[in-house]
């Protein structure tokens, strides 16, 4: 499955073959969102942590700047996007 992870770099397409990190995936976009109102502890929990081998996005900076040009309005699924 094809999801949009949230990369230490930005979002980024990953090709994601295990249901463990497929939940991680949807545990961190949670955690993003939380960050996004005011509750940057949410986000605690993926500092440091990977999936498929690429390092999830924890900076608050970073995820406001995307979430300010619109990359993060869709969630983790690609066929979600209009």
């Amino acid at each position: 499955m094809v999801m949009l992870v949230l990369t230490s770099s930005g979002p980024r397409y990953v090709v994601i073959k295990d249901q463990a990190e497929r939940e991680r995936v949807g545990k961190h976009w949670t955690a993003v969102s939380q960050a996004l109102r005011g509750q940057p502890a949410a986000l605690r929990t993926f500092e440091n942590v990977d999936v498929a081998g690429v390092p999830l996005a924890t900076s608050r900076r970073d995820l406001r700047a995307w979430h300010e040009v619109g990359l993060l309005e869709t969630g983790p699924y690609p066929e979600a996007r209009g």
